[in-house]
């Protein structure tokens, strides 16, 4: 095999030349050459069944007149008719060395040909992916391993980070293009996307001025109908906003009452409720 950029030559040995026939060069396809679908698809297309019903019958215990068969009856949709006493071993449809196929394990068995089929697909969508070096390599990758080696380099927190700027990036260019075609919609986005900014930025004097402006926007978006709503609950927002104070570790308490409260319904008495309660909380404490 030759490469020259995008493309390969093959160089077969004199012997290896197929028989001139439709059957023989399909042979030399099905025997060496990833199975292009698309391509035998249009061959039986313009020929129809005659060539593989003479080939059937000429060989009935043939493995590739056998899948010719197959593969006829899986692309075209129509049923090859044959007196042939069709015999020998189970053969699978398409070489798993060459293309991608379904899993032993989906593969079914086609008695009339005595073909294993193992098609990825169906006859209305069947993708053929061929097994190219950079496929093999690609599938060989250890995702599991290369995500452990930049744990140890970078840490989880860094990954953490690079892993949101990568989302916010793609973000910020779909709403580029959303806002090619909806202004409005563009509008919201990025409305919301400032009310998150403006969340994570507490403890800063201009808190209430920015609010105050950022509602008023909010007012020409898609979400105006929720601006009442935040207008009501401005001066809860802004304490949470200028003050160092969360009810956090409040709510984490609550969650974990109601947690243990549903894991033990219906198995204990108030006493016992009463002491695993108290025996949580004198934890928490220490």
């Amino acid at each position: 095999m030759y490469l020259y950029g995008f493309e390969s030559h093959e160089v077969y040995s004199e012997s290896m030349r197929p028989v001139e026939s439709s059957a023989g060069h399909l042979q030399f396809h099905l025997r060496y050459e990833p199975t292009n679908l698309e391509l035998l698809e249009r061959v039986f297309e313009v020929s129809g069944p005659d060539f593989v019903r003479d080939w059937i019958e000429r060989e009935p215990t043939g493995q590739y007149a056998r899948r010719a068969a197959f593969l006829y009856e899986f692309l075209t949709g129509h049923e090859l008719e044959t007196e042939a006493a069709v015999g020998g071993n189970y053969v699978s449809a398409l070489n798993d060395e060459l293309v991608v196929t379904a899993s032993q394990d989906q593969a079914t068995n086609i008695k009339k040909w005595r073909v294993r089929d193992n098609m990825p697909g169906t006859r209305h969508f069947c993708p053929s992916i061929w097994k190219s070096q950079q496929l093999e390599g690609a599938a060989g990758f250890n995702i599991a391993a290369r995500y452990t080696r930049l744990q140890e380099d970078f840490g989880d927190d860094m990954l953490a980070r690079a892993a949101v700027w990568l989302t916010n990036r793609e973000s910020r260019a779909s709403f580029a293009i959303d806002g090619e075609a909806e202004p409005y919609l563009f509008a919201t986005l990025c409305w919301l996307r400032k009310m998150q900014t403006l969340l994570f930025k507490k403890r800063d004097s201009n808190m209430e001025r920015d609010l105050k402006a950022l509602l008023e926007k909010g007012k020409m978006t898609l979400l105006s109908r929720l601006i009442p709503a935040f207008e009501r609950d401005a001066a809860a927002i802004e304490t949470y906003l200028v003050t160092p104070w969360t009810n956090s570790p409040v709510e984490g308490q609550i969650n974990r009452l109601k947690m243990l409260k549903r894991t033990v319904f219906g198995r204990i008495g108030f006493q016992l409720l009463r002491a695993r309660v108290l025996q949580l909380i004198s934890n928490y404490l220490i």
